[in-house]
């Protein structure tokens, strides 16, 4: 087993167009940490297949893209002191480290919850769905992340994979990126140390419910109904200058 410095590890998670890119870049830069997008580097090795669907996505070859990843990590980044990885479907990294434990005594550190914290970017889908319009995506594939962001995907798949004290979530529709990244960086030797977190705008697993809130509001059922382009129009000149604030 190769003993290696182990780098402190932050995952960004999040709904497509929640903000982890903007953050991300902030956060690196004020903790001098190495951003890393997921996203890009599978792309970049084609580790992924076509979509067959018309949702125009891509299906990621977990299984090798999550080991090529986390070797990289212990073995090119590993004079690097923090890692701040972006990707709505980041938790895959948990996956690699499992991979590789055998090889890398990091890789059990990170399992097992230790030098590595999660945190999911969260977005009211009324906000999320005009970022959505705005980057031109399909239809479907703005029917389909609203109903993620809605059901906290992001959040369960991290949860599979990390413990739930050491995830935490933020509301880029309610913060902007600075004030976030502030109190992130505010939090770092908590969240390296495992001392108690200086809350403010970072909030613990469940407290965002876009479930309840949408039930109080009356529109939940929009989002799921089979003639949802009907129930919940989604056209580009649907946007006011309200709608374009945010993340």
């Amino acid at each position: 087993m190769k003993k290696t410095h182990c780098p402190f590890i932050i995952l960004i998670s999040g709904t497509p167009g929640t903000g982890k890119t903007s953050l991300t870049h902030k956060i690196s830069q004020e903790l001098d940490g190495r951003m890393f997008s997921l996203g890009d580097f599978v792309v970049e090795n084609r580790l992924y297949t076509d979509s067959d669907d018309d949702t125009d996505g891509k299906i990621v070859k977990n299984e090798i893209a999550a080991k090529v990843v986390a070797t990289k990590f212990l073995t090119e980044f590993a004079d690097t002191s923090i890692i701040i990885i972006e990707s709505h479907y980041v938790d895959i990294i948990l996956d690699g480290f499992m991979q590789i434990k055998k090889e890398f005594s990091c890789a059990t550190d990170y399992i097992i919850g230790k030098n590595i914290i999660g945190i999911v970017l969260r977005c009211h889908p009324n906000i999320l769905r005009t970022r959505l319009v705005q980057r031109q995506y399909s239809f479907l594939k703005i029917i389909e992340n609203l109903q993620a962001e809605i059901l906290s995907e992001s959040t369960q798949n991290l949860l599979e994979v990390l413990p739930k004290e050491r995830i935490l979530e933020v509301d880029t529709s309610e913060y902007g990126v600075d004030e976030l990244s502030a109190t992130i960086c505010a939090n770092f030797s908590q969240f390296s140390t495992d001392k108690e977190v200086h809350w403010g705008v970072l909030r613990k697993v469940g407290m965002i419910d876009w479930i309840q809130e949408l039930s109080e509001e009356g529109t939940l059922d929009s989002f799921f109904k089979n003639n949802v382009g009907e129930a919940y129009p989604l056209e580009f000149e649907d946007l006011n200058d309200e709608d374009k604030n945010g993340v």
